[in-house]
């Protein structure tokens, strides 16, 4: 494990489905409510794998309770510093870097950022190691009530946020600077990177502190510095979580759902910035049985889902699961594999789950996804074998044709995983270290 205290082995579980990345994301939350709950309680709960059969409503009291606490976050991938300052816009040496990198850029992994605490008590440490292989260095230590996992990265630069902060990173992980803080008591929860790196976008739910003027969820933008925050849109009825952001295009994807309770996605949207009007990505199609998300490319003219059969019982999707790719300027649908038959079931009677993750190659708007231990591009409309690992795929988090960066499982716990750099010509992989249910891995930067 990375270093001892991640040796500890956490009780099994049983085998249950995959979520999408939407969904991750609340179940993070979750996660967080039962670390802070350990912290309060004499009775620590045990935590095991991610069921799409638990409440979602736990995520009300989540921010309850970590309200109180002093923070939550609810997210995905970033990047800090050896920097204790705790505000402060970015330097014009960052500034200067960020407008660079663009013009930089080769989409070769560079490090990888995660957070890891030996037991609940303790403060969380953020670190990062080259994707090569090598020690780990200490980046920071979170205060003692403060969760971070909601991220996001493009090339060098990486933002991470907590409920009520913002921090943005030009280096590459190395350092951060604190650039925006809430002013009101919504919390946020996702945050994106612009396409040409110039700006962020940050979608908030609202808080809990009854104050009438908080009580809608929104998108807004900031720049890098933080200033210059403007809302992009709000909604009344649904929590708004980013899937992608390309502003040269002035366009926002993001998802519709429920935040406090259970039930999918309710809507794919895609935001026009300039006539201030959203559609459905994928119009008449029953949202409901994407399960597992959906990935659009960079330029924003492809993109990859898989579509299964909704089962209210289970609160996700059924097999057969069709992974599709639409070329979203024709609006041509191809049906690229069927995976598994409704119903199917493991050798020892218990039901059949898969183990999805899909987006698309660094740099390119070529899609590939993995299903249990193998990883496939879409070429022509066809999967073809990139990777096969010995253990199912958890989740990659950096492709090319080149290389594979990849959480693989370890043990029958479904917490307990290996990162590893994969190489495709040499076949070899480097470990990159081993991680546990404490163990949250940001992504990936690349330079």
């Amino acid at each position: 494990m990375e270093d001892s205290p991640e040796d500890k082995q956490q009780p099994i579980s049983e085998e249950t489905p995959k979520l999408s990345e939407e969904d991750s994301l609340l179940q993070s939350a979750v996660d967080g409510m039962n670390e802070a709950e350990e912290e309060q309680s004499t009775s620590p709960s045990k935590v095991t794998g991610v069921s799409v059969k638990k409440s979602r409503k736990k995520l009300w009291i989540a921010l309850l309770v970590l309200m109180v606490l002093g923070g939550i976050a609810a997210g995905v991938t970033v990047l800090l510093t050896k920097d204790k300052k705790t505000a402060g816009n970015m330097t014009k040496s960052q500034q200067a870097n960020a407008a660079q990198q663009e013009a930089t850029l080769t989409y070769e992994p560079d490090l990888v950022s995660y957070s890891f605490r030996s037991n609940q008590t303790d403060p969380i440490s953020v670190y990062y190691r080259p994707t090569a292989g090598g020690e780990r260095k200490e980046v920071m230590k979170l205060n003692k009530d403060e969760s971070a996992v909601l991220s996001d990265t493009r090339g060098q630069l990486s933002v991470f946020a907590s409920d009520s902060k913002i921090y943005s990173s030009s280096d590459g992980a190395r350092t951060y600077k604190e650039v925006y803080k809430q002013d009101t008591s919504d919390a946020i929860a996702s945050v994106k990177i612009s396409g040409d790196g110039k700006r962020i976008a940050f979608s908030t739910v609202p808080g809990v502190d009854g104050t009438t003027e908080d009580k809608h969820y929104g998108i807004y933008t900031i720049g890098l510095d933080g200033k210059d925050k403007k809302e992009i849109t709000t909604s009344e009825k649904a929590a708004l979580l980013i899937i992608h952001w390309n502003n040269g295009a002035d366009k926002i994807v993001y998802s519709e759902g429920c935040y406090y309770c259970d039930g999918p996605r309710t809507a794919y949207k895609m935001y026009d910035m300039k006539a201030k009007k959203a559609e459905d990505i994928l119009p008449g199609k029953d949202v409901r049985t994407f399960g597992y998300g959906m990935a659009i490319s960079d330029d924003m003219k492809q993109l990859i889902y898989i579509q299964g059969t909704y089962d209210s019982n289970q609160m996700g999707t059924d097999a057969p699961h069709l992974v599709k790719t639409v070329d979203l300027s024709t609006m041509k649908e191809t049906l690229v594999e069927s995976i598994g038959t409704k119903g199917e079931q493991n050798p020892n009677g218990t039901a059949k789950y898969w183990t999805f993750s899909l987006g698309f190659l660094a740099g390119t708007n070529k899609a590939y996804y993995s299903v249990d231990t193998k990883l496939y591009k879409v070429e022509g409309g066809k999967p073809k074998l990139l990777f096969t690992s010995d253990a199912d795929i958890q989740r990659a988090h950096y492709v090319s044709d080149k290389k594979v960066i990849v959480e693989t499982k370890v043990g029958t716990n479904g917490t307990d995983f290996l990162l590893s750099n994969y190489d495709v010509a040499s076949s070899k992989s480097v470990q990159i270290f081993e991680g546990d249910v404490n163990t949250l891995v940001f992504g990936v930067t690349t330079k």
